[in-house]
Order: C-alpha cells, then sequence, then structure tokens
C-alpha cells in the first residue's frame, strides 16, 4: 500500500518492477501476489495507471533474461498490466512474444537499447528507427532504454540539432501523445538558454539552465517539408521558442506544422492565444484547429482581421478573427498591454464561446504559414507561446438583507441571515455553499442549482463570516470557487 500512497502523492503513472537477482523458488507465490495486488491498488487508486513487469526473474526464481515472451516469465505478464522485455531480441523471439501475448500484444514493450549494447538488433543511435520498425510490424509496443545516447555520446554543440534528428524519424511509428487537461500554455521553454526573456524583452543576459522551468514541448517532430526546432538566441517567454522553417511550393502558398495533438473538450467558453515573429518578410501565420462536433468536423482558422487566404466558411472550414481588446477584458483574463505593444513579436487572441462551441472538442492545433508574394529563401518563423485558456465565469457573488441576533439570551451563539446572490452562467449546473466563521472550520449549508439562497445558520459569535460559492460542471467538474465576506453587526 505504501506504493500506492507514494505513487497517488507524486503523481506517478505506475511502476516499473525490475528485480534483478535471484528469488527463492518458495518466494513466487509471494512475487506473484505481490505484483496482483500492486497492479489491482494502483488500478482502484490511480485510474488508467500501469504496472509493467522487466524481464528478468523467471516462474521458477532463476535470474534469466529472455527478451521474448514466453512461458518462463508469462506468470508475471498476466498478474501485471504490461512486461518490458531485455534488448537482445530476434524476429523469431518478437513472433513467439506475439503468439504468446494473444490479444494483449500492445502490453508488450520489446526493449531497444539506443547505445546498442551486446547482440540487439541495430546498433542503435539514429538506427534504433529501424529497430522500431520492426517492433511495431509485429503488433507489439516499444520501450526505448537509454535516449540520453544523444546528449552523452554527440556534440554538445549539436544537441538541439541531433535531439530532433534522432526522433523526428520516430514520430509516424509512435503514435504522438494526446494533450487533454486544460488550461494549456506554452512558451515550448527548454529549461535552458543563452539570455532569460520576459514578453520578448531581455531582463537577463547570463546562460541559464533549470529544467524545473522547461514548459510543455510540441508532440510533433519535423516532417520532410516542415521543420520544427529549438530556438534559443530569442524567445518570448524564457530561455527559448520554436523555430518553424519550411520552402513553400505548393499553389496555395501555404505550409502547416502539425504542434499538439489534443482532445480539448470546450465546456466553457476559451480564450485560445498565439505570439510569433517573422524572420523573413511578407509571411504571416494562422492557427488551425481541428475541431469535431455532433455535427462532423472541420477546421476552425484563427487569422488576421486583414488576412483574405482563407476568407469564407463552409462546412468544413470556418475562420475567426482575434477579439476586441473590450471583450477580453471582461473575462478577466489578464491583459499585459505591453504584451500587445511589441514591436516584434506579434501576440493574437480569440475567443471561442461556449454558445457557438457547445459540444466541441479540438483534436490538432497546427500553424499554417502563408505569403502572397513568391519567396527566394525558405520560410522561418519563431512560435513564442500558445495558450488555451477556459474562461471561467465571473460569479459577481454578493449578498444583501443582512440580519444579525442573538440567539435567545445567549450571546455566545447569533444568528445570521442573507440573501446569497451570483451572476448565472451555463457551465454551472449546481452550486455547493459554504459558511466559515472567522477562526474556524467552514460549515456546508446546501447544494443548490439557482443563483440566489436565503442563508440562514447559527454560529458562535464573531465579527464575520466567509461564504464560498463552490460550482460544478454537469460532469461535476469542480470550477473555481468564489468567497465573500460578510461583517456582522449586532
Amino acid at each position: 500500500m505504501q506504493l500506492v500512497n507514494i505513487a497517488t502523492y507524486y503523481n506517478f503513472d505506475g511502476w516499473l518492477i525490475n528485480i534483478e537477482n535471484e528469488v527463492k523458488p518458495y518466494q513466487i507465490p509471494l512475487l506473484k501476489y505481490f505484483v496482483k495486488s500492486l497492479t489491482t491498488k494502483m488500478h482502484a487508486y490511480i485510474p488508467g495507471s500501469q504496472v509493467i513487469w522487466y524481464d528478468s526473474v523467471l516462474k521458477n526464481g532463476d535470474l534469466l533474461w529472455q527478451n521474448c515472451l514466453n512461458d518462463l516469465n508469462r506468470l508475471f505478464f498476466l498478474n501485471a498490466d504490461a512486461i518490458f522485455l531485455d534488448y537482445h531480441w530476434n524476429e523469431e523471439k518478437l513472433l513467439l512474444s506475439k503468439l504468446q501475448a494473444c490479444d494483449r500484444g500492445t502490453d508488450v514493450y520489446v526493449g531497444v537499447d539506443v547505445f546498442g549494447r551486446g547482440k540487439c538488433f541495430t546498433e542503435g543511435g539514429f538506427s534504433t528507427e529501424i529497430s522500431v520498425k520492426e517492433v511495431r510490424k509485429h503488433g507489439l509496443s516499444v520501450g526505448i532504454f537509454a535516449p540520453g545516447w544523444v546528449y552523452e555520446c554527440l556534440e554538445m554543440k549539436d544537441f538541439k540539432e541531433n535531439q530532433f534528428k534522432f526522433w523526428g524519424p520516430l514520430q509516424d511509428l509512435i503514435p504522438p501523445r494526446v494533450i487533454e487537461d486544460l488550461p494549456y500554455c506554452s512558451s515550448f521553454c527548454p529549461g535552458f538558454g543563452n539570455k532569460m526573456f520576459r514578453n520578448g524583452k531581455v531582463i537577463d543576459d547570463k546562460p541559464w539552465h533549470n529544467m524545473n522551468l522547461q514548459q510543455p514541448q510540441p508532440v510533433y517532430y519535423s516532417s520532410t517539408e516542415c521543420s520544427l526546432s529549438l530556438y534559443s538566441d530569442d524567445a518570448f517567454n524564457g530561455g527559448g521558442c520554436l523555430c518553424l522553417s519550411g520552402n513553400i511550393i505548393n499553389e496555395e502558398k501555404t505550409l502547416e506544422f502539425n504542434i499538439l495533438k489534443t482532445s480539448f473538450c470546450l465546456e466553457n467558453t476559451c480564450l485560445v492565444s498565439y505570439t510569433f515573429k517573422p524572420l523573413v518578410l511578407n509571411v504571416d501565420i494562422g492557427l488551425c484547429l481541428s475541431m469535431i462536433s455532433g455535427q462532423g468536423t472541420y477546421k476552425l482558422h484563427l487569422l488576421d482581421l486583414n488576412n483574405k487566404k482563407f476568407s469564407g466558411s463552409n462546412s468544413s472550414l470556418k475562420c475567426l478573427t482575434p477579439a476586441p481588446l473590450e471583450q477580453l477584458l471582461k473575462t478577466g483574463y489578464r491583459v499585459d498591454q505591453e504584451s500587445f505593444e511589441q514591436q516584434t513579436w506579434i501576440k493574437r487572441t480569440y475567443l471561442l464561446n461556449l454558445d457557438d462551441f457547445s459540444y466541441h472538442s479540438i483534436q490538432n492545433i497546427s500553424v499554417v504559414a502563408y505569403c502572397n508574394k513568391p519567396l527566394a529563401e525558405s520560410v522561418s518563423i519563431l512560435f513564442g507561446e500558445l495558450e488555451v485558456l477556459p474562461v471561467y465565469p465571473i460569479y459577481n457573488l454578493m449578498y444583501e438583507d443582512l440580519t444579525c441576533k442573538y440567539i435567545s439570551d445567549d450571546s455566545s451563539m447569533i444568528e445570521v441571515e442573507c440573501v446569497l446572490k451570483w451572476r448565472h452562467h451555463s457551465s454551472i449546473f449546481c452550486s455547493d455553499i459554504y459558511v466559515q466563521p472567522l477562526n474556524e472550520d467552514k460549515k456546508f449549508i446546501c447544494t443548490t442549482n439557482q443563483s440566489f439562497y436565503m442563508i440562514k445558520c447559527s454560529i458562535k459569535s464573531a465579527s464575520e463570516i466567509t461564504v464560498m460559492l463552490c460550482p460544478k460542471t454537469a460532469g461535476s467538474e469542480k470550477l473555481p470557487i468564489a468567497s465573500i465576506k460578510i461583517p456582522l453587526k449586532m
């Protein structure tokens, strides 16, 4: 149970169990029970978690790596979510693993050592792609071991380029990670830089390194036509940003860079912004959101107000222009006027109103570069920041008709009555109301689906109370809490 507590506290995805020593035969039933129990409890406390067994100890207790799933290690595979195989496999062992796994082929993670040590399928390094292709051909999953090879064995000065060179060819072989949670915000800072930037300005001109400041990176890498790379000579926030480059050669004069694979369900009005800087003339960009709704799928282009490239709308393509500053201020979004007045960085902000986008979800986010004139050089654009932020309702919580009186002759207790009111919002299904007297624990009052409530409660004599409104959506998702302090005067 302690392992479950640790995983819960530190937000682990699960456990990899690697026991690389011999186990006494009489202890095997206990080891089997441990694996099964841990797997069951992890599922109960952390839905979606995984317990993975490493290919080491056999069912008789011997320590002997099999490099495949077979009858000797299948006992532990059956009691865990998956198995991670050792790295010295061949095609025959892959076929056997597929056979032993039955309908659980994707639960077999075939180890691929990037260092290529021992009798690996390839020598590793940039040929890792070949090993991954072979594994995927047999319908098995891949466990890539020691990708630090890029950093440890190659030139330090070329690390960024080599990192993209290593992972780029693998993106078509491994499904991209789907980003599901909102809010999403990233300046794509890698956690290091030659300088520190804030809103496009240098605030510290010394090199720095702090991985705690790394921000989410794109889930896609470069393709044949489109190059995505880290850029550390300039940034909007942090120490670096994305550099999008390529040649526009199609008739539409556009180039599309995939950034994120998402599953953003729009349960509130959302604010979407992107910040960029063209490095060549006559180039502009738009953000393309792949949308899905009850009526089907379509592309939503977030463009400049004067853009004519994607003008008009139809069933497969719609366009949206930036929201006026007055609308943004009404949402409560912190508008940094300095950011909007940058001379080199361009920031555009849009509102996806829930009235227009209810029951919609964003499935993919890409950047579309376009030009109105032929270019003699390749397109280069710095992509500095991307935000997708739910605009939570502004409740305007207030009270009126307040009365306070002592209960009978007991001056230690008072009865408080007032009418609590707040603004209705379509995302609120119901609200819990709590009252917290000064220096005391909060007390639950009620759950209501109205936008007002008559509070009547008895409390110990105090100078003030705090009333808390805890709204929830229909799916029981908790919205931000609103509170108001009410002074009590007898």
